[in-house]
C-alpha cells in the first residue's frame, strides 16, 4: 500500500473545494439577474455576472450560456421603458463575454440557414444557367438574402 502524506491530501481536498464557491457565486449572479425588477438591480446584476463570468469563462460559455442570454433578453423586454445606452452597453459587453459568436441569439436562424443557403444557391445557379448576363446581380443578391438576417440579429440584440 502507498502512504500519502496528510498535507498532500489536504491540498487536493482544498483544490477540489474551490470550484464549488465560484460555481455557487455564478449561480447566484444568474439568479439575481433573472429576479431583477428595476434598473438598479439589473445594473448591479450585470456587473456581478460580468465579474464572475470572467473567472469561469468555459463554464459560462457552456453550461450557463443560454440561461444568461435569455435572462438578458428578458430584462430588455421587461425594463424597456428604462432601458438606456448604459444598460445596452453593459448587456452587449456581458453577451460578448458569455457568447462571443452570438450562437444563442442566432440559433433560430441557424436552424433554417442550410435551407436558406441551399435555396439561394439553387436560385443563383438557375440564373447563371438561364440568364448569365444577370448573374453578376443575382450572386450578390443571394449573399444579401442569406447574410442579412445574421447581420440584423447581431445589430438588433
Amino acid at each position: 500500500a502507498i502512504d500519502f502524506p496528510s498535507s498532500e491530501v489536504t491540498t487536493s481536498a482544498t483544490a477540489t473545494s474551490k470550484p464549488a464557491p465560484q460555481l455557487s457565486a455564478l449561480e447566484m449572479a444568474v439568479g439575481r439577474l433573472e429576479k431583477a425588477t428595476d434598473r438598479a438591480e439589473a445594473v448591479q446584476s450585470f456587473a456581478d455576472l460580468y465579474e464572475v463570468a470572467g473567472t469561469k469563462t468555459l463554464l459560462v460559455r457552456t453550461k450557463f450560456k443560454y440561461r444568461i442570454i435569455n435572462a438578458i433578453n428578458d430584462k430588455r423586454v421587461q425594463l424597456n421603458n428604462v432601458w438606456d445606452q448604459a444598460l445596452s452597453y453593459e448587456s452587449r459587453e456581458l453577451k460578448r463575454r458569455v457568447d462571443p459568436l452570438r450562437t444563442v441569439d442566432l440559433s433560430p436562424y441557424l436552424s433554417v440557414a442550410p435551407y436558406v443557403g441551399g435555396g439561394c444557391y439553387l436560385a443563383a445557379l438557375f440564373v447563371q444557367q438561364t440568364l448569365p448576363e444577370l448573374f453578376i446581380f443575382a450572386y450578390p443578391a443571394a449573399v444579401f438574402v442569406f447574410a442579412a438576417p445574421i447581420v440584423f440579429v447581431i445589430l438588433a440584440t
